[in-house]
């Protein structure tokens, strides 16, 4: 039923626009929330469109460092990895990861997700050493937080794993 969603969150955006403005972190959640449903239908193009509205708003509204274009960063360079858009998309990742950097440091769960991620593109461009270097960045902030039992390490490993075999460095 994404089509009902759609016309349903369209409606909430038409409402929060004059309700709260068009450059208005609530405009913008709305934004971006479209386009995650233009994601799920494979329609990327729309997709961009409302993300990128989202991130413009959010540029307007937070100079420095936020969390939420953290986020908007991600979900684009999501739609565009979507689209094996993989320079794009990791262009997108590595500003996510920079903003988490600066606003939650270098030791937290969604500073490791990026740079899981970062990895992930990496990986997909063939870029194995670079992609080798993030996801153990990611491993080493799992392992401190959550210890050698936890879902996240397991990932991790495995993408590390496949990260070696695409070097063809199977030990």
């Amino acid at each position: 039923k994404y089509t009902d969603a759609l016309e349903y969150m369209k409606k909430a955006l038409n409402i929060y626009c004059k309700v709260y403005g068009k450059t208005h972190i609530v405009t913008a959640t709305s934004y971006n929330a479209i386009g995650c449903i233009y994601d799920d239908l494979a329609n990327y193009k729309e997709a961009i469109d409302y993300k990128n509205k989202a991130l413009l708003i959010l540029e307007h509204i937070f100079r420095d460092a936020h969390p939420n274009k953290a986020d908007i960063h991600d979900s684009i360079g999501r739609t565009y990895a979507n689209m094996c858009e993989w320079e794009i998309a990791l262009n997108h990742k590595i500003n996510a990861l920079k903003i988490r950097e600066i606003v939650f440091g270098t030791e937290h769960t969604i500073t490791a997700t990026s740079y899981q991620n970062v990895g992930y593109i990496y990986s997909n461009l063939g870029k194995c050493q670079e992609a080798l270097y993030y996801l153990k960045k990611a491993l080493n902030v799992w392992l401190k937080i959550f210890g050698e039992s936890h879902a996240n390490i397991a990932t991790t490993y495995d993408n590390i794993g496949c990260t070696y075999g695409q070097l063809g460095l199977h030990e």
